[in-house]
């Protein structure tokens, strides 16, 4: 009697090596970081596509992706592996990735000042490089009266880069502020001054002198009246009975 023996055909998969990566790594194509092949015999040829990708990364892009693969050869046998690329967070952000407000001057009589309502690059900061960062912004206000008509604010800015931030830290990272100066300014080549008429007082021999009250001195400008001025010096003229003149 002769007997037959059937050898089984060797055949496996073999999935590419799991790999680190920082954030700001290119995902689009992720066989560019290996693919499956299957043997068979020792004969090497491309594995099907993967049957399953699983990204599991939060807002700043750090987490994992994993793909599977498997495979059933002719003898009805599964064959499974996967690979893991690990996505490291970068701490590239910094604060040459943040484009500030700059400075301005408002003309009129009441601009509004509000970011929504200024034209950019006055408005709000702007950034970027935001692939590793998730950079979020806010501000505070201090408004100075300079005279009527005129202010300044100094509009402290802050932005805080979510991926880098941790609160209570000393050193303090992840956070950076700076100051825009906003000057409102009332530019009018047609304001004048209303000086009150001149005041003759008659004074008596007693020499006691007697009250003089004075009109302000008023200022007009096209925002209207304004009210706080600066008198420098008031002259008065006083005529005495014999009809000589003394400034006062």
């Amino acid at each position: 009697m002769f007997g037959f023996t059937t050898l089984q055909a060797s055949v496996w998969l073999e999935c590419p090596p799991s790999v680190t990566l920082n954030c700001d790594a290119d995902l689009k194509d992720l066989d560019k970081y290996g693919k499956a092949w299957i043997w068979e015999n020792y004969v090497k040829k491309t594995a099907p596509p993967p049957i399953k990708v699983v990204y599991n990364t939060n807002s700043c892009g750090v987490g994992t992706i994993t793909r599977y693969w498997e495979y059933e050869d002719k003898h009805w046998n599964w064959h499974r592996c996967s690979q893991v690329i690990t996505i490291a967070g970068s701490n590239t952000f910094s604060a040459a990735d943040i484009n500030w407000p700059p400075s301005l001057e408002l003309e009129g009589c009441n601009p509004n000042a509000d970011p929504k309502y200024l034209s950019k690059p006055y408005n709000y900061p702007t950034f970027n490089n935001v692939k590793c960062a998730q950079p979020m912004y806010s501000y505070k206000d201090m408004k100075f009266t300079v005279s009527d008509g005129c202010m300044k604010i100094l509009r402290d800015w802050k932005v805080m880069d979510w991926c880098t931030y941790v609160p209570n830290k000393v050193p303090q990272t992840g956070v950076w502020t700076y100051t825009q100066i906003i000057k409102i300014v009332v530019k009018d080549s047609a304001a004048y001054i209303q000086c009150p008429k001149d005041t003759i007082v008659d004074a008596k021999n007693d020499c006691k002198g007697t009250y003089v009250k004075l009109d302000s001195v008023k200022a007009f400008s096209k925002c209207g009246l304004l009210q706080k001025l600066e008198i420098l010096l008031h002259i008065l003229r006083i005529k005495d009975q014999m009809q000589v003149d003394n400034i006062l």
